[in-house]
């Protein structure tokens, strides 16, 4: 008997220390990792907040990459510690200096305002045969040069007996055909085009100083189509897609003057009608206003009321606002890259891209125009004194350092 007690209490013995054993294990398990392994979390996942379970790292970690959640993008003039976007050597396209300017770049051609021969023309280049031509056939003045795929598309100036109307002309590569789209009844300025879809501002329904309403043309079917209509005025339209931009004044707005009303940005869904109002965009009554906010994709770019470059996207219904030293004149936005004055970034990445290598002292020069469709790069330089027009365009491609 007493053998039988001393067997059941070794083995209980046993079997506590089991479970003590079990307990110790299952503490340790349980602890925070270790600083290295926390660290390589982090590095792994950057974009992610560090959570309060996660020891503090003291040592410097790699800039962080913008989140989606909304936060303000810093544009920052250091290179992040990324694999950075890189051009390839700049060509020349041009050979003969020329006032030029209003360029424009998609797939295999570069399309610029040129003024030679004591007329004003709208130039096509094929980057792949080298050809260079001109594609308008009226005289007079041109803007707005815009072009998707095989087609451009530009403002241009119909003098009738009475009157000198804006219109909006199209071109097809292709075909070798110009094709006039609006009326000469009533003035039709600022066009854009994606696709075989051009929009612009339309006077048939004009209010006081306003060239009111936006209309739009289906390269496909010939057909032409009202986009904004109504009160107020609707102006400075760009499309991409299904989705367009414009500014919005209300009625009795004056847009005239030093100091003329401020409008608001909207984005507008042509196939539902759909109409959002993005905010308070900048107008300053002058030549550059359609320049002042872009369009690419479901991304939107546009420098607010209050200064700043904001970034809106139309999938995720997300605005995010651009900080950092920043230029206004002229913003260019395909895909991953937004210019701001000839200042060229990686909104992805945040990254500066500098494109633009400085010539020798005896031959300085300016960056006046800059284009891109996110694969190729187009700029003109002029002199470096105000009015030196030599207008040289050259080209680079974007490529990724291996």
């Amino acid at each position: 008997m007493t053998r039988t007690r001393h067997v059941v209490g070794g083995v209980l013995g046993v079997l506590i220390l089991s479970v003590l054993a079990m307990a110790v294990m299952l503490s340790f398990g349980g602890r925070e990792q270790p600083p290295q392994s926390a660290a390589r979390l982090f590095q792994s996942a950057i974009a992610t907040p560090t959570s309060p379970s996660q020891p503090q790292v003291p040592t410097p970690t790699p800039p962080e990459p913008p989140r989606k959640g909304g936060r303000d993008i810093v544009l920052t003039f250091e290179l992040p510690e990324i694999v950075p976007d890189v051009l390839t050597e700049s060509v020349q396209l041009t050979t003969r200096p020329a006032p030029r300017g209003e360029l424009a770049v998609d797939g295999n051609y570069v399309v610029w305002r040129s003024y030679e021969d004591g007329q004003t023309n709208v130039v096509a280049y094929n980057l792949q045969t080298g050809e260079e031509r001109r594609i308008s056939s009226l005289p007079g003045g041109k803007s707005s040069l815009r072009i998707s795929g095989n087609y451009v598309v530009w403002e241009d100036v119909v003098t009738t007996t009475d009157r000198v109307i804006p219109v909006v002309r199209v071109y097809d590569l292709t075909a070798g055909k110009e094709l006039a789209i609006s009326s000469v009844d009533h003035a039709s300025t600022h066009p854009d085009i994606s696709g075989k879809t051009v929009v612009w501002n339309d006077g048939r329904n004009r209010q006081g100083d306003c060239v009111g309403d936006i209309y739009g043309y289906d390269l496909k079917r010939g057909v032409e189509f009202p986009v904004v209509v109504g009160p107020g005025c609707h102006s400075f339209p760009r499309v991409s897609g299904d989705w367009i931009i414009y500014l919005d004044w209300p009625p009795g707005a004056e847009l005239r003057g030093r100091f003329p009303d401020q409008p608001t940005l909207h984005a507008h869904h042509i196939r539902t009608g759909e109409d959002i109002n993005l905010g308070p965009a900048s107008y300053r009554n002058d030549a550059w206003s359609y320049r002042r906010h872009v369009i690419s994709g479901h991304t939107v770019a546009w420098q607010g009321k209050d200064g700043q470059v904001h970034l809106y996207d139309l999938a995720a219904r997300r605005e995010q606002t651009l900080t950092g030293h920043l230029s206004y004149d002229g913003l260019v936005l395909n895909g991953r890259f937004l210019n701001m004055g000839g200042v060229l970034y990686n909104v992805a990445t945040s990254a500066k891209v500098v494109p633009f290598q400085p010539f020798s002292i005896e031959r300085p020069a300016h960056v006046d125009d800059i284009a891109t469709d996110g694969r190729t790069l187009a700029w003109i330089f002029n002199g470096a004194n105000e009015g030196d027009s030599e207008g040289r365009i050259y080209v680079a491609s974007f490529r990724r350092l291996p």
